[in-house]
């Protein structure tokens, strides 16, 4: 039976300070291995900053849904603790088995952390390989199209997306639209379905970008979920070497679920994080008296406890 840590009673709090106590033994392990024997265990630490965007664009950026998720800064990396959780994890019930029962992260935990649609049309579509094709789509959405030199087979190197985001004047719908696609597709390729790399995002997302104003109706919490579900699964095994997917969503989860395990910053600026919640979480004990956590709460904009903001 799979259980979410949302109930605030004395034994459900001695069961999540048990579960806290056996990821904590798990990172101990892992960190001991690792230190003495040169172990597998999984690389996780491409550092992304954070993609700016000009104010000017902010409204069309919440009519895509992708505004809250903007929001999220940088995680730092967190090996031991990424590492513990992948030892938990079970491909065969995509939950974390822990001493005392199962947990996994949800779709409300996604729209609650990065504030995505998570009901709406699936995330799907055909995946083409050729460059003609990807320059034909390219050229259609934004004006102009990348080189072969910036792209790496299917994908269209981060690089690329951030000159052409720097070099668009926004004047007008047209090139704000622009302007916001391009840091969609930066998005794709750090906070929601990095590669290992961390350098190129796969330009099939981009026939789902066509029709600006039915961006909002796909549900990318729910894509972005199963991108995580894939990432862990594949990190269990033995040949696997490096772990990518969103891995900011996995630790802020840990970080609210076992508040614990967050690293209790010096400084405001040290191991900090930037989380958009909703009210269900905003309430919590656990994350409004966290140091680690940095709360944003919307002035007159509430959150459903399931969903995402209408």
């Amino acid at each position: 039976m799979i259980w979410g840590f949302m109930v605030h009673d004395q034994n459900v709090t001695a069961r999540i300070e048990e579960i806290g106590r056996s990821v904590l033994n798990c990172c101990n392990r892992t960190v001991r291995f690792f230190a003495g024997k040169g172990s597998r265990m999984l690389q996780c630490d491409h550092y992304m900053p954070p993609d700016r965007y000009n104010p000017i664009a902010e409204g069309f950026l919440r009519d895509t849904g992708f505004y809250y998720v903007s929001q999220i800064g940088v995680v730092q990396c967190q090996a031991a603790l990424v590492n513990a959780l992948i030892e938990r994890w079970r491909p065969e019930t995509h939950s974390f088995h822990f001493p005392v029962g199962e947990c996994a992260v949800t779709l409300e935990d996604v729209a609650l952390i990065y504030g995505l649609p998570t009901n709406g049309l699936p995330v799907t579509g055909p995946t083409l390989s050729s460059y003609e094709a990807l320059e034909a789509e390219c050229l259609d959405q934004f004006g102009v199209a990348p080189r072969q030199a910036d792209c790496r087979g299917s994908f269209i190197k981060l690089t690329w997306f951030r000159a052409l985001k720097d070099r668009l004047v926004l004047v007008d719908d047209i090139q704000i639209q622009r302007y916001v696609k391009c840091h969609i597709m930066l998005l794709f390729g750090t906070v929601m379905f990095g590669d290992k790399s961390g350098a190129g995002v796969h330009w099939k997302f981009l026939p789902l970008l066509r029709n600006f104003a039915g961006i909002i109706q796909f549900s990318w919490g729910s894509a972005c979920l199963a991108h995580l579900y894939r990432a862990l699964c594949r990190a269990t095994r033995v040949d696997c070497k490096e772990i990518d997917g969103p891995l900011t969503l996995l630790l802020a989860w840990a970080w609210i679920r076992l508040p614990f395990l967050a690293p209790i910053p010096t400084t405001l600026t040290t191991s900090t994080m930037t989380v958009a919640l909703g009210p269900a979480l905003l309430t919590s004990p656990r994350t409004t008296q966290h140091p680690s956590v940095h709360l944003i709460q919307e002035p007159g904009h509430p959150w459903p406890t399931f969903g995402y903001p209408s």
